[in-house]
């Protein structure tokens, strides 16, 4: 699903204004959304697997945050980069991914003829 998420953001428009680093934050972060609230895997076990792994990516977040505040020289450019990598930013942009991808599975035929394969029974 963070592999698809990517490609989506990657590939649209719409996300070209953010750096692909916190692209692909946000879509691993999404990513934990969709397994969080799956029928399928929903366990207390699956709470703490998510809640793990955001707190992984915000420690990234915070480490990649300081080391460029560090080598990079305050300008502009900066200081757009540097606000975008901050936990909820990343919760903003991965929401926004959710979004895109709810809207793109309704209207992409590939990903729904992939859906009818998927579920067909298999001896």
């Amino acid at each position: 699903m963070a592999l698809l998420l990517i490609k989506m953001a990657v590939q649209c428009i719409d996300f070209s204004m953010y750096s692909p680093s916190v692209l692909v934050i946000s879509s691993l972060y999404a990513a934990t959304a969709f397994v969080k609230h799956s029928k399928t895997f929903s366990s207390e076990q699956t709470n703490h697997f998510c809640s793990f792994v955001r707190e992984q990516l915000i420690n990234i977040l915070e480490d990649d945050f300081d080391h460029q505040q560090i080598s990079l020289s305050k300008d502009m450019c900066t200081e757009e980069y540097l606000e975008q990598l901050c936990p909820e930013f990343v919760e903003h942009i991965a929401m926004d991914l959710v979004d895109f991808f709810k809207v793109f599975d309704d209207w992409h035929c590939g990903l729904n003829q992939l859906k009818k394969f998927n579920s067909l029974p298999f001896v």
